[in-house]
């Protein structure tokens, strides 16, 4: 009884905590603040939980090296905005082929059959019909490889974190573009995995799960049923952050303060390659909403 009143209660924190940051967040992502003035603040309380939970904020100035941290605006995009703003204010080397992205819907169509890429939806949050979205894709891939680029070009951290600070804050639809031409390249991964699953070529033990699921035994129905909702209708599940990072030669490490004291206080997604692909640092008081270490 006394765990599921600590996990009713650190729901209603978390809720309350969600709903609090909806009023006061109007960009993507604050300015940084130190994670220990955070805890203070936002788990004041003298129940076990809220004991937990600073004691986890604690700890991940030891254990990963950060001090300060960002919040993302919570709005189904949270764990790839997060995780984008990562590579590209970190300048980090992602993906081998960059400037063949903008070949990617074409590679899918013309050597795997994906004819039903006609169905991609931009999650609603782009314009597009049926005569110019392979165009958008496009879009989207070459301003991704173009920011992917700018990255590496700015020297000088501050610089390269201011620049980007104010992309994703401009309240354009700069940041969905970079969005939607990740979960294009997730779409393609995801393909690929797939295609050499049935090959009976080693993957990854997540591929399995992913394509275990009723709503998406294959590419296609993980198309339209996970990835074209993503940034509309619902965020990222825990195993499609597993292919995000498989997607993108990148592990994403997340740390959720309320699991301290278990083995699950960080998780790698993936978990396999994590001492040859560069890192990202993420927090996740829950699944469903994911903040930036610093």
């Amino acid at each position: 009884q006394n765990d599921l009143a600590d996990e009713i209660e650190l729901e209603l924190l978390i809720e309350e905590d969600n709903a609090n940051e909806t009023d006061v967040m109007r960009v993507s992502l604050s300015e940084k603040f130190l994670i220990v003035d955070y805890a203070k603040s936002e788990w004041k309380g003298t129940t076990y939980t809220a004991e937990c939970v600073r004691k986890g904020y604690a700890k991940i100035i030891t254990a990963i090296g950060c001090s300060y941290m960002r919040q993302v605006r919570g709005d189904n995009y949270c764990a790839l905005r997060a995780t984008v703003f990562q590579i590209l204010t970190q300048s980090l080397p992602i993906l081998q082929s960059v400037d063949e992205l903008t070949r990617l819907p074409d590679r899918l169509q013309e050597e795997y059959n994906c004819s039903w890429l006609k169905h991609w939806t931009f999650a609603n949050r782009l314009p597009s019909d049926v005569n110019n979205k392979f165009e958008v894709m496009r879009s989207c891939l070459e301003f991704f490889t173009e920011q992917l680029n700018a990255s590496h070009a700015i020297d000088n951290k501050d610089d390269r974190e201011a620049h980007f600070l104010a992309l994703f804050n401009s309240g354009s639809n700069a940041e969905i573009k970079l969005f939607e031409a990740v979960k294009l390249i997730m779409l393609e991964s995801a393909v690929k995995l797939y295609a050499d699953n049935c090959k009976g070529i080693e993957v990854p033990v997540f591929v399995w799960l992913l394509f275990a699921r009723d709503t998406s035994s294959d590419p296609e129905s993980l198309m339209i049923n996970h990835l074209n909702s993503v940034g509309n209708s619902g965020g990222l599940e825990q195993v499609e952050m597993f292919l995000l990072g498989q997607a993108l030669e990148l592990t994403i490490r997340v740390v959720r303060p309320s699991n301290v004291f278990q083995e699950d206080f960080i998780t790698h997604y993936p978990d396999h390659m994590i001492d040859k692909w560069p890192k990202t640092n993420l927090i996740a008081e829950d699944d469903r909403h994911y903040n930036v270490l610093v």
